[in-house]
């Protein structure tokens, strides 16, 4: 269950896929690795399912059907607003 996996390297893995035009593979090994390794994707879940969200929206958006659309839409908010709330609680304690 502990795979090691930094942050970083998902995003540069992110960088790389993206780079070669190979998304839908990335995104294929984010969702791989929420299914296979809860604990290592949830070291990293608000950046994975920022990434998953945001692919699947901007790829698949004309196949989606609007209460496909909305519901990624609301899932895509309630993690920002869990991300930005993580990262505010981690620079200010207090």
């Amino acid at each position: 269950d502990q795979l090691g996996l930094e942050h970083e390297t998902l995003v540069a893995m992110g960088c790389e896929y993206l780079l070669a035009d190979r998304v839908d593979e990335y995104v294929t090994f984010l969702m791989n690795l929420r299914d296979r390794f809860p604990a290592a994707y949830e070291k990293a879940a608000g950046y994975c399912d920022f990434y998953i969200i945001a692919c699947l929206i901007s790829t698949q958006f004309y196949k989606l059907s609007a209460r496909e659309l909305s519901s990624l839409v609301t899932i895509f908010q309630e993690v920002c607003r869990q991300w930005l709330t993580t990262l505010l609680i981690r620079h200010h304690p207090d």
